[in-house]
């Protein structure tokens, strides 16, 4: 059994700027993020967000141990390279 839960926080480039408007893809899930960069997706541990910007512009953020007794968790800010 693999335990879900849903994280929440903001993806930057690595020039800082927002990964603004994109369509996020997981192995367990989908979601969006918003004009600043927030989003919200229901995921597990050592997941990999990958992040689908306007202009064809990816990239991918890589989920590392997020805790098995969690439902709903925080990230912060997360670099999307």
């Amino acid at each position: 059994v693999e335990h879900l839960l849903t994280i929440f926080g903001r993806a930057v480039r690595p020039s800082g700027q927002p990964v603004a408007n994109a369509m996020i893809t997981s192995h367990r899930g989908l979601g969006q993020s918003n004009s600043d960069g927030y989003f919200e997706i229901e995921t597990s541990a050592n997941d990999v967000l990958t992040f689908d910007g306007s202009g064809g512009l990816s990239c991918k953020v890589r989920i590392g141990e997020l805790g098995n007794k969690l439902d709903y968790a925080p990230i912060g800010r997360v670099l999307c390279q």
